[in-house]
């Protein structure tokens, strides 16, 4: 076990408090132990217990965690806009290169975590299984049976 500072309130389980963190995890780009300092939520580790013991807000607090992907992603084009830039001496603007990496690293961060989130519209396509086999497997029949139709002697 960590030694982490106690943070937040001590309080019981509500669903209002439940709904309240869900809302926050959705439209805020930060993890839940930012939440806890910046709004006085419980501490984690109570959080973490609830999500065990609730399984209505460990439903929800899944789908908020999706939803909050969305938000990593628009987040992501404001990182861009935040590398500094400075004129050099003969007046061309510039990037300034060490910022440059840190918002480098801050992107992948960010498409690491929307893509694990919400991997239908942020994850790496190769990757992903399909919806239905049964659909799948019938596309790839119409594919080769299109393909045949089509195939020209040269």
């Amino acid at each position: 076990m960590g030694n982490y500072e106690k943070r937040g309130q001590p309080t019981k389980y509500t669903k209002e408090l439940a709904d309240k963190i869900c809302q926050l995890v959705s439209t805020h780009p930060v993890g839940i132990t930012t939440l806890i300092r910046d709004y006085g939520l419980p501490d984690r580790q109570t959080i973490y217990n609830w999500l065990n013991t609730y399984v209505d807000f460990f439903d929800n607090y899944m789908k908020a965690k999706e939803k909050q992907a969305h938000v990593l992603a628009d987040d992501s084009l404001e990182v861009c806009m935040r590398i500094p830039t400075y004129i050099d001496k003969e007046g061309n603007e510039r990037i300034d290169s060490g910022m440059l990496g840190r918002a480098k690293l801050e992107l992948d961060a960010i498409r690491w975590s929307a893509g694990k989130l919400a991997p239908k519209w942020y994850g790496d396509s190769k990757h992903q299984a399909p919806v239905n086999n049964e659909v799948d497997d019938d596309c790839k029949k119409r594919y080769q049976e299109l393909d045949q139709r089509n195939k020209k002697e040269f």
